[in-house]
């Protein structure tokens, strides 16, 4: 079982002893991932937080573990620059330029 808790959801606490009883009385193997302070929904609101592209991070590791594979890193998205991406896009402008 995976779960994602926000420490300011109104059902933190529940979250939090259905893992335990889970994991301790029916040995069920759990991952429990912790977001202090923060509320539920919190990674659709908030966006540009840290703690959102950890979110996003850990629901992937999450689903990877569940799945029992490795995790695969995903491609940057288009509108993300890479060093591979700007010396294309700099090669390109170079060749606009000569012409």
């Amino acid at each position: 079982m995976f779960l994602q808790v926000c420490g300011s959801d109104p059902l933190r606490d529940e979250a939090l002893i259905y893992e335990y009883i889970l994991r301790n009385e029916y040995g069920i193997p759990t991952r429990l991932e912790i977001y202090p302070g923060l509320p539920h929904g919190f990674w659709i609101i908030y966006t540009k937080l840290k703690a959102t592209k950890k979110f996003l991070e850990d629901t992937v590791d999450g689903m990877a573990w569940l799945l029992k594979r490795e995790r695969k890193e995903l491609p940057p998205k288009e509108d993300e620059t890479t060093e591979e991406g700007d010396a294309a896009k700099d090669e390109a402008a170079g060749d606009a330029a000569a012409e």
